[in-house]
This record gives structure tokens, C-alpha cells and sequence, in this order.
């Protein structure tokens, strides 16, 4: 249900509310994002696909701390560590903001080989066929200093990895890479850094 508007593919959760995480590779190059926003006024998943999530889906629409994450992609060569960077970006932003938990419906297989990465999904139904051929799952992914301190552990990467980059900054329009090098001269060990 995308609609492209002045050369961009958009949806209804495309507005003030959502955040774009992005990682970017050595060359500044958008290698892997995603997007996540409060689910309280607009959820794809909650308002398009209810009948996915078992027992009363109001209750997640209900509470502030719950977001949804939607339109992943990652087009890295190297996918492991843009994938690790952008879940615990995401984790980090997401604990900012008071979070509890991010919502999702991935394909099935985007499921499985997130959690062979670590992301602990839980799964709040069954997996279902959409009318495109594929089959997805609504999940929920726990948003908690326990959950950022385990995956910091799991990967060894004991630094932020979160570059937030206020569009008014008077940094804000350098390029990425001269952003990104500034940022891993404080952070040198961690993985592609994922930026707003």
C-alpha cells in the first residue's frame, strides 16, 4: 500500500512521528535502515492487519511504550554487522524514548534469520499468507537495558552505536563519512554506526 509521492514510496506512517534509523558503510553509503514509530496513532501492522496478532490488539494500540518497526531493508555486503548495528541503534533510541517493546510483521524467513542473529522476536501469532505470495509473522521485540546490555555482550560491542543528527546542527550537512569518522574516534570498536 505504498504511494509514491515526490519520487518517494510512503505510507501513512510516514510522517513527524516516525524515525529512520540508517547504517551506513566505510564509503557513507546507506547500507541498511529501518523505520520505527509510536503505534498510539497509526501501526501498519495493528491498523491493516489486526486479525494477525492473537487475542485484543486495542491493548497494544493502547500503550505508549509499545512502537513498531517497519520497512527494514539491508543491502549491506556485509549484512551481519549492518543488522547488529541497526537492532542495537534501535534499542538504544527506542530505551530514549521510554519503549517497552517494538512490533513487526516480517516475512517468516526475515523472522528466523533475525533471531539466528540474536534478536529475541516473540511472536504474537501465527505466521500467515499475504496476498503478495509470501508468508510473514507478527512479532514483538522486548525494548530493555537487559536486552541492549545482552547484545552489547553477544557482539562485543561495549560503545553507543546510536549517532543521533539534529537536522539544525551546524554539523548536520557535513557528509556521512566525516560525521561517522568523528563518531568512531569515540567509539572505535563498534560496529557500521546507524544514524537518524
Amino acid at each position: 500500500n505504498l504511494t509514491v509521492v515526490d519520487g518517494r514510496e510512503m505510507d501513512e506512517g510516514d510522517d513527524e512521528r516516525a524515525v529512520y534509523l540508517i547504517a551506513i558503510d566505510d564509503d557513507g553509503r546507506c547500507c541498511s535502515s529501518v523505520r520505527i514509530r509510536p503505534v498510539d496513532d497509526f501501526s501498519y501492522l495493528i491498523d491493516h492487519m489486526p486479525e494477525w496478532v492473537d487475542g485484543d490488539h486495542r491493548v497494544l494500540k493502547e500503550d505508549p511504550t509499545v512502537w513498531e518497526m517497519a520497512r527494514w531493508i539491508n543491502q549491506s555486503p556485509r549484512r551481519k554487522e549492518a543488522s547488529i548495528g541497526i537492532l542495537i541503534g534501535s534499542i538504544e533510541y527506542m530505551l530514549g524514548k521510554g519503549v517497552s517493546q517494538c512490533i513487526s510483521c516480517p516475512d517468516e524467513d526475515k523472522a528466523k534469520h533475525a533471531k539466528k542473529r540474536g534478536w529475541r522476536l516473540r511472536r504474537l501469532g501465527s505466521p500467515r499468507r499475504y496476498p503478495e505470495g509470501g508468508v510473514a509473522v507478527a512479532t514483538s521485540l522486548q525494548v530493555s537495558s537487559v536486552e541492549l546490555a545482552r547484545l552489547r555482550k553477544k557482539y562485543e560491542c561495549h560503545h553507543p552505536v546510536l549517532l543521533e543528527i539534529p537536522p539544525d546542527a551546524p554539523w548536520a550537512s557535513l557528509p556521512l563519512t566525516v560525521i561517522d569518522a568523528a563518531f568512531r574516534q569515540v567509539a572505535p570498536t563498534t560496529p557500521p554506526s546507524t544514524e537518524l
